[in-house]
């Protein structure tokens, strides 16, 4: 059975999408099926996968996942980001024999809270019109250990009303630390990699061991970015049959048109209002930030 020697595990709204399809499109690596299994998900999240989880189906259904990898292939992955919170995935991937390294990518905790939101709101559908990101903001640092946002729904009603935790990383990178090893733990800034991408994934190809120069002329070109919709209904609406529509060129061709007349130009706005409410989260970041940077070493000047 083939199974991942990288995983890259979080955090959500960080440029994971990019960056696994940056690494899998390697020659020496391989990505897996699909970018987010959901395999290792605790079984109380609602993102984890009915019809194929750890619990129900175990590693052999696991490592279906991998079974396009060779080899040949020196780097085998996949990326699931809220694998950083969940203590199912701690434990499997800290006991699989191919030891996989684990790869996070952490953003300013205010911008990916906002990313998060706007990324629910409007990509998702899953957020009402009247819900502004500088209340849902105010609300859920006002203290309640379990707010809910009451106008959020599916999924993203479970994410949203932990997204401020979410974003305490050194919470979570600890018990990866402190379990895997240091030298099977990495931390990758969202802000160098989407400053100088070359530079940041030529810096992982050595730390993998494969050799950075395929990326001297590549382009990195970034993948599921948040747009504004016109109309959450009909985003959701789209998204159900878009998980049921087989692969090909229709398909392409359908999901190409409906977004040049369901999505907007501007992304992720923001108001006054929101651009406070950043501010006043930056300041309740920032002792977490302060530990993440001495835990771990890190040089956070960007996120000032």
């Amino acid at each position: 059975m083939t199974f991942p020697n990288l995983v890259i595990g979080g955090a959500p709204k960080c440029g994971t999408s990019s960056l696994f399809n940056w690494l899998a499109d390697h020659p020496q690596a391989c990505g897996s099926s699909i970018k987010e299994s959901f395999f290792l998900m605790d079984e109380d999240n609602p993102l984890r996968r009915r019809d194929c989880n750890f619990r129900d189906h175990g590693l052999d259904a696991y490592a279906g996942f991998f079974r396009n990898c060779a080899e040949r292939h020196e780097v085998v992955l996949e990326a699931t980001t809220h694998y950083l919170y969940q203590q199912t995935a701690l434990e499997v991937l800290a006991s699989l024999p191919t030891r996989p390294r684990l790869l996070f990518v952490l953003r300013k905790p205010s911008e990916r809270l906002f990313s998060s939101f706007a990324y629910s709101k409007n990509n998702l559908g899953h957020v009402r019109a009247d819900l502004s990101f500088a209340e849902f903001a105010d609300r859920i640092t006002s203290g309640s250990a379990e707010y809910s946002p009451d106008r959020a729904f599916g999924p993203s009603a479970y994410v949203l009303a932990r997204d401020f935790q979410y974003s305490c990383y050194v919470d979570y990178l600890t018990l990866w630390r402190d379990r895997l090893g240091k030298e099977r733990v990495r931390i990758l800034l969202f802000e160098a990699m989407r400053a100088d991408p070359r530079a940041a994934i030529q810096d992982l190809c050595r730390w993998l061991g494969i050799d950075p120069s395929f990326y001297d002329n590549y382009d990195f070109t970034p993948r599921n970015r948040t747009v504004a919709v016109r109309s959450g209904r009909l985003q959701r609406i789209a998204r159900a049959v878009g998980r049921r529509a087989p692969a090909g060129f229709l398909k392409t061709f359908l999901k190409g048109l409906y977004g040049s007349l369901q999505a907007k130009a501007v992304e992720e706005e923001r108001s006054a209002d929101d651009c406070a409410a950043l501010a006043r989260l930056d300041e309740k970041f920032r002792p977490f930030n302060d530990r993440l940077a001495r835990d771990f070493g890190l040089d956070l000047r960007a996120w000032d």
